[in-house]
């Protein structure tokens, strides 16, 4: 660890969330940590992103630091690979934009990439959730029409089965 951490000091146990960071920054290869504080569930999420050229991978890391994890019970842990990483932004998945944006960035290596949120997330995320809705609800009608002809033929098992898809 080269690099200065650089942690607000109103998150909640800062002290201790930093010497864990400080400490783990020794084992880890990551070119980015970001920490994101949710004050409804006060939960502490720390995001380790791996470098591009590393050479430990995030699930294997996970179980390797699994000791020194359990002795900071406050906090969340994830270990990611860069390239998971850079797919989650691109895919719009919601841990990346809820836990990985520039405001929760605590400690980067100069070589290394900062993630950001495309510009229009919340515009495209609406417009996906929509399209998938309509899908599925779409598919929900179609089976739901079974049920009737499944009723009316006496199959009770496929009628459960073609509501219980409907649902």
């Amino acid at each position: 660890m080269k690099y200065p951490i650089k942690i607000a000091k109103s998150t909640p146990h800062y002290e201790q969330l930093k010497k864990a960071i400080t400490d783990l920054l020794q084992y880890v290869e990551a070119g980015a940590v970001y920490v994101s504080y949710n004050g409804n569930n006060n939960v502490v999420v720390v995001t380790f992103i791996l470098k591009e050229d590393c050479s430990q991978d995030g699930d294997a890391l996970e179980e390797t630091v699994l000791k020194f994890i359990k002795l900071y019970p406050d906090f969340i842990f994830k270990f990611i690979n860069s390239k998971w990483a850079d797919y989650g932004f691109r895919k719009g998945k919601l841990f990346f934009i809820l836990h990985c944006t520039y405001k929760e960035l605590v400690y980067l290596e100069p070589n290394s990439k900062v993630f950001y949120p495309r510009v229009d997330t919340s515009k495209y995320l609406s417009k996906k959730a929509k399209r998938l809705f309509d899908i599925d609800i779409e598919s929900a009608v179609v089976v739901f029409r079974n049920v009737s002809i499944y009723r009316r033929s006496n199959k009770s098992v496929d009628t459960a089965f073609a509501m219980h898809q409907t649902l």
